[in-house]
């Protein structure tokens, strides 16, 4: 089976939590043959029960220390699979109408899936410039089309890049910066990636298991390392850098030995990137899962007993990348966020953070 790179949240499932993990601290009531012990994130265990994919909406989730002795319990209601009038940018109510005026955004993966929903509701964010990267050029030019019909004022840039290439990903910036002058606001997604053949170590091809990593990584790294010396310190306003990782980086599923930890350096990376840049920078940066959408290369590499698990529209994510990039939780700069967590929820979580809390700061398999 060839790999190929493409939006990374078209495949990551936001249920993987619910596969074979290891034994942890995260439990599910879901009903399965029998209990499905997985592992926590951020060093915290999380616990929820849901009788199927739709009642999830309500779904609590509960995240706890694993040092009892300093425990922290932080509760976030509300699982969504779609668009919701919070984050929905053409809702007035939701207040993002306007969310992504001045700025240049910038998406990898851009030619379908998520990253085509990222660049549709940024045009409705009324974003100055929209930078659309993917391999194939057809793709995005489709893409365009779209953005024209949602705003003809946007200016569109389509930019045939290979993520994995230094040259290719340092032209794809270039042209960003050419087109958007000095002291530009900018907001990246890196939105790319790969998901490997559901195989063993014993049984994985070595190429393809490490092409999984080059893939992923290098479509963060380069983007990323790439914009960092155009970032003005001075604008008004941060910059942001909005990174795809997975709900699989919280937990070890048998057959995803090189994509569940990849994502989970990604999380890492992430942290870094906010402890060296957001300073100097005018950064924020944050790590999302991006929910599970089921697509063609869903169906190639993940189990058949999950195709059912992935009910999650591309537009949840590009409703909830607008929320991301408006300002909203500047405050959890640095962490892992999940699409389908209530954005109610997660600012209501601002007080516990910012009196000390680490919540979401990193990702541990414990």
């Amino acid at each position: 089976m060839s790999l190929r790179a493409v939006s990374e949240c078209e495949f990551a499932s936001d249920f993987i939590s619910f596969l074979k993990f290891p034994e942890g601290a995260l439990q599910t009531g879901m009903r399965r043959p029998s209990p499905l012990p997985i592992c926590a994130s951020s060093g915290r265990s999380v616990s929820f029960h849901a009788e199927n994919c739709t009642s999830l909406q309500k779904a609590p989730i509960q995240l706890l220390t694993t040092d009892h002795s300093q425990q922290i319990t932080m509760s976030i209601e509300g699982k969504h699979h779609d668009i919701y009038p919070a984050i929905d940018p053409s809702n007035p109510s939701s207040g993002l109408a306007n969310a992504a005026e001045g700025r240049t955004v910038i998406i990898t993966g851009a030619g379908r899936g998520i990253g085509r929903s990222i660049a549709l509701n940024h045009a409705k964010a009324n974003a100055k410039i929209i930078v659309l990267a993917a391999r194939t050029a057809s793709q995005l030019t489709e893409v365009a089309e779209e953005i024209k019909k949602i705003n003809e004022g946007i200016k569109i840039l389509e930019v045939e890049t290979d993520i994995t290439d230094a040259s290719s990903v340092k032209n794809l910036i270039e042209k960003a910066v050419q087109a958007t002058g000095n002291d530009g606001l900018y907001t990246l997604f890196n939105n790319a990636g790969i998901l490997e053949p559901n195989l063993t170590i014993a049984e994985s091809d070595p190429d393809t298991w490490f092409k999984t990593w080059e893939v992923n990584l290098k479509s963060t790294y380069l983007p990323t390392h790439y914009l960092l010396p155009r970032l003005s310190p001075t604008t008004p306003k941060p910059h942001y850098i909005i990174n795809t990782s997975s709900i699989g980086s919280r937990g070890t599923r048998a057959g995803f030995s090189a994509y569940q930890p990849s994502k989970t350096a990604i999380n890492r990376f992430t942290a870094f990137l906010d402890t060296e840049h957001h300073v100097s920078h005018n950064l924020i940066t944050f790590a999302v899962h991006p929910g599970g959408v089921m697509t063609e290369l869903a169906r190639e590499s993940m189990p058949k007993d999950t195709w059912g698990l992935l009910c999650d529209t591309p537009e949840l994510m590009g409703g909830f990348g607008v929320w991301v990039g408006s300002g909203a939780c500047d405050w959890a700069r640095g962490r892992y966020l999940e699409c389908n967590w209530d954005v109610e929820e997660i600012g209501s979580k601002k007080g516990e953070v910012e009196g000390g809390s680490e919540w979401g700061r990193t990702i541990v398999v414990v």
